[in-house]
């Protein structure tokens, strides 16, 4: 019995925490889980520590670029990166925060000399980046390349970075 309501609240706490589809961190979702995760340990009797940080988000922007091809075939060096980053890494992540698109897509195949046995391989690892990106199938880039000019296409939801305060929750242990 004690078994099947352990089981039963644990489903319940699981089943709050994902009613938001999107939680990445600095978004509406992820401020609402978080919320609920330190008044779920704090109901336990845990001490809850709730840490801001900054933090940036992205709402409203334009275009969405796809990148295949030759410019996606090696991943791109992190732009802070002193010890090795080529002109052509340096103007590319250049002209991309110059247009200043809604997000980039990489379709990436297979590097082995970089990112061994990955596929696909994130074209671009930096945090520092102006530009969300994400990375995909060359072969699924294809297809979808197919269908856009120029390799960018419009989004209807539109992107911008932003900077805010969000929060980080830890619980410690239990008073006395």
């Amino acid at each position: 019995m004690l078994a099947d309501r352990f089981e039963e609240r644990m489903a319940a706490h699981l089943g709050a925490l994902t009613t938001f589809p999107d939680r990445h961190v600095g978004g509406p979702g992820n401020l609402a889980a978080t919320r609920i995760f330190a008044e779920t340990v704090a109901s336990f009797g845990f001490e809850v520590d709730r840490t801001p940080f900054d933090c940036i988000d992205w709402v409203n922007g334009s275009v969405v670029l796809l990148l295949r091809g030759e410019v996606a075939k090696a991943q791109i060096m992190p732009k802070g990166f002193t010890f090795y980053n080529p002109d052509s890494h340096r103007r590319l992540v250049g002209a991309l925060e110059s247009a200043a698109p809604a997000a980039v897509i990489a379709a990436t195949g297979r590097d082995p000399q970089m990112v061994g046995s990955q596929y696909p391989f994130p074209l671009f690892e930096d945090g520092d980046l102006e530009f969300p990106n994400a990375y995909m199938k060359d072969t699924d880039g294809e297809r979808r390349g197919s269908r856009c000019r120029l390799g960018a296409y419009r989004q209807p939801r539109r992107f911008a970075r932003r900077f805010g305060q969000r929060e980080r929750c830890g619980g410690s242990s239990r008073p006395g």
